[in-house]
């Protein structure tokens, strides 16, 4: 397996028909890209045969890991994790041929739960709640056959006449 390096912003791999070649050649290995300093790594990046392929990594400037994702054969496939610059969990998606597919949950800064939202190849459905970054519940509902139930945490609307000039 070949790992190449490079800096970031520069381009080492061509794409044509959602494939990845080096050298006219689809690419199977690793690209690892540094930041200026040569000595910050930025993205660890895995192909097979011209597709993404494997766990993928990316790192915030400040050393922390930022994002970790898995790919199958070109598809985003299974967990989604990224991270704060403080390292703590920022969310937690979860994907299935390139389209969340289960329990998807985001965290603030601090850790304190934010959203937690279920879907169904790429669609909500089931309970879906929302929070401010106070806590306090934002919406609250849930998506049954297509339809949506609940406290969906917007403002009311009002008619012309209802309101004063």
């Amino acid at each position: 397996m070949v790992t190449l390096v490079k800096k970031t912003g520069e381009e080492i791999l061509t794409k044509s028909k959602g494939l990845h070649f080096y050298d006219k050649v689809p690419f199977t290995g690793t690209i690892v890209t540094y930041g200026r300093s040569n000595t910050d790594t930025l993205r660890v990046q895995t192909y097979l045969k011209g597709k993404r392929h494997g766990e993928w990594f990316r790192y915030h400037p400040n050393g922390t890991l930022m994002e970790e994702r898995t790919y199958s054969h070109g598809s985003k496939e299974g967990d989604l994790l990224r991270y704060w610059p403080n390292g703590k969990l920022w969310m937690h998606f979860v994907l299935k041929e390139d389209v969340y597919h289960g329990n998807n949950k985001t965290w603030n800064a601090e850790g304190l739960l934010i959203s937690d939202r279920h879907f169904f190849k790429g669609h909500e459905k089931g309970p879906q709640k929302v929070w401010y970054d106070d806590g306090t519940l934002k919406s609250n509902y849930v998506i049954k056959n297509n339809r949506r139930y609940g406290l969906l945490g917007t403002k009311n609307c009002i008619t012309v006449s209802d309101s004063i000039l």
